[in-house]
């Protein structure tokens, strides 16, 4: 059977010929197939993140873990004593979660799964309906394994 050749690239530069080039000889060697998409990944994952905050206004939250509660207007976390935060986990499909921050309060969570599914999806819906979050799905947008995950980011309606 015949795959018929995909070209993406309208005119391509002699760099961009060369990088597609270099792809192909690695899709091409047995052991390195899954290589590419790495390649691929590790080549933009800076940038996606970079454009990510640019676009927002928004930085990482680095200390202590993400939590939902905050984006709910909580000044903190109400992990004390005997009680134990499920925050990350309430979120449908979580994955590779950050928090991020815009004025000095928590603008936004991010999970980045990589598997998306109907329910997950459906679960998501459900969730930001509840609790009174905007949710937005951008498949092309996720800087944790490019071209694997989807970002879905949550923000305060």
């Amino acid at each position: 059977m015949t795959v018929p050749k995909r070209q993406f690239l309208s005119f391509p530069s002699a760099l961009e010929r060369e990088a597609v080039q270099a792809l192909d000889a690695v899709v091409a060697h047995p052991t390195h197939r899954d290589s590419a998409m790495r390649i691929y990944a590790t080549a933009v994952a800076k940038e996606r993140y970079r454009a990510f905050m640019a676009r927002y206004g928004v930085h990482p939250r680095t200390d202590g873990h993400v939590c939902l509660y905050r984006l709910l207007g909580s000044q903190r976390c109400p992990e004390r004593g005997s009680f134990h935060c499920d925050s990350p986990y309430i979120l449908p499909g979580t994955d590779h979660t950050s928090e991020w921050m815009k004025e000095r309060r928590t603008y936004c969570l991010v999970s980045q799964p990589y598997d998306w599914s109907w329910r997950t999806m459906c679960a998501t819906v459900d969730l930001g309906r509840k609790m009174g979050f905007e949710v937005t799905v951008e498949a092309q947008q996720s800087w944790h394994f490019p071209g694997w995950t989807t970002l879905v980011m949550y923000t305060k309606a």
